[in-house]
């Protein structure tokens, strides 16, 4: 019977390790604390400077970093951790965690729960529960719409390291699907920020006219998201006088499903969420 290797614990292989490796794997980690220079890599793990360029020029060739012109810091490029977290959700339990959760937001709520990640410049919908009065007719399951739009992707977006979400807006840019659309730049910026400090992203006809949406951030142990968890349903029963009560109830969802994998339980990635948004 041939051996397996558990998670947690070392394989049974031979111990020795690859230390251009290790060495090419603590430059990528320098990298995510505000970017990296060669001279920096070089000090800290005790090479010279033309080999730690090396380094750094590889890991952006492999497309995991990329220099910017002005400072010529290396960074981590978004759209590779993008894509690898994206097929990280795929294997790991939180979509179906966060899955099982519909029916019980949907029930808390009595408006549409959805589920969904960011997929380059649009969110993906994985899981949608319909309220029992819905007004909406296409079940968004499978589907996606742009990030900037729906509460689902403001929700991921507000929650990246800063040179990712610097990095996504320069890629891939603002689109307008109804009036309310926000697409000055300077404007959704600001506009995260508060998503960030509230905990919460309303999409107020922003997506689709007369439909109202919240959503909230799934985290993974690390403290990043991995997607969003939220609610739709029509302005008339979607009302802001309702919105502090529908809002604590997508918060304490969403924080649940992120302590189930692994995000500090007393770590709060929210807000007042008692306080209205407008």
């Amino acid at each position: 019977m041939g051996s397996t290797t558990t998670a947690g614990k070392e394989p049974r292989f031979g111990g020795q390790t690859v230390q251009s490796l290790e060495r090419g794997l603590d430059a990528l980690e320098m990298a995510f604390v505000d970017g990296v220079k060669p001279g920096a890599v070089a000090a800290a793990i005790g090479i010279d400077r033309s080999s730690a360029y090396r380094l750094l020029y590889t890991l952006s060739k492999k497309g995991y970093l990329y220099q910017d012109e002005q400072s010529h810091k290396f960074f981590p490029h978004p759209n590779k951790f993008l894509a690898l977290a994206n097929k990280l959700s795929n294997t790991s339990q939180w979509p179906e965690v966060g899955a099982r959760r519909l029916k019980q937001l949907r029930d808390l709520t009595e408006e549409t729960a959805n589920l969904g990640v960011l997929d380059g410049q649009y969110i993906s919908y994985v899981g949608q529960e319909l309220a029992h009065d819905s007004v909406i007719i296409v079940n968004l399951a499978g589907r996606t719409r742009p990030a900037n739009c729906s509460a689902l992707g403001k929700a991921i977006l507000a929650f990246l390291p800063s040179e990712q979400l610097d990095h996504w807006i320069k890629t891939f840019g603002l689109i307008r699907l109804t009036a309310r659309s926000i697409v000055d730049t300077d404007s959704f910026m600001s506009h995260l920020v508060e998503v960030r400090r509230q905990g919460f992203a309303v999409d107020d006809e922003e997506t689709i006219d007369g439909i109202r949406c919240l959503a909230a951030p799934v985290m993974d142990y690390l403290g990043y998201p991995v997607g969003a968890i939220g609610i739709s349903g029509p302005i008339s029963q979607f009302t802001f006088s309702r919105l502090p009560d529908l809002a604590q109830k997508v918060v304490a969802i969403a924080h649940d499903i992120s302590t189930q994998q692994g995000y500090p339980e007393d770590n709060e990635h929210v807000g007042d969420a008692s306080q209205e948004s407008k």
